[in-house]
């Protein structure tokens, strides 16, 4: 048995196969108009970013690389993709386009940037900010422009990760962790104000809109 992704229809329950994979499976992200998909596969026991086409189940390999690659997101009028990878030892955030192999860093601060979302060109990934992984302050979220290269952080303080945009690009969704509880944070970019959510549940792994 292999892990299988599936397209479900939330209002009728119908559900269709898109793909099945040896390893891990993963949709990271999903086109406008909704006929394309980037996923991580690991068929090969390494994972890599592909793009399926949701119609034909055509994929295609969008990366090449002896290590790991993965949560790739869609920018430049998704032309191109953004995605965390160990291409320098630790875990950064880098962007290739879709018909090209060059490959670009995009974050230049951070000991481990190991998520990323996008909106536009606009990115918001989580930073490692001090050398012990499980320290206090470890992780904080920051907003970048990829056209003008400008950096701000969104959060300053705690252990702060998967970062999700609103479907306006108004508002940055994360989990944020104290003393083993996970929180919701929503930090409103417009009106730079920001908000914790205790759920009342010990610990999250992920979160979407």
């Amino acid at each position: 048995l292999y892990p299988t992704l599936y397209k479900l229809n939330i209002y009728t329950g119908a559900k269709s196969k898109i793909v099945s994979s040896e390893g891990m499976l993963v949709c990271s992200d999903v086109s406008q108009n909704g006929n394309k998909i980037l996923v991580t596969m690991a068929p090969n026991y390494q994972p890599d970013i592909y793009q399926i086409d949701i119609n034909t189940k055509t994929k295609k390999r969008l990366t090449h690389f002896g290590g790991i690659d993965v949560g790739a997101k869609y920018v430049d009028n998704e032309s191109s993709f953004v995605f965390v990878s160990n291409r320098l030892g630790y875990a950064n955030i880098f962007k290739k386009p879709i018909n090209s192999d060059s490959i670009s860093q995009v974050v230049y601060h951070g000991k481990n940037n190991n998520s990323v979302d996008s909106y536009g060109n606009k990115i918001a990934y989580s930073s490692r900010e001090n050398s012990n992984i499980f320290g206090i302050n470890s992780f904080n979220i920051y907003l970048s422009d990829l056209d003008s290269g400008r950096v701000r952080a969104i959060t300053t303080i705690g252990n702060n990760q998967f970062p999700r945009f609103s479907d306006n690009g108004s508002v940055v969704q994360y989990i944020k962790r104290v003393n083993g509880a996970s929180y919701i944070g929503y930090s409103n970019l417009v009106t730079h104000t920001s908000l914790i959510f205790p759920l009342g549940v010990k610990k999250i792994q992920a979160i979407d809109w």
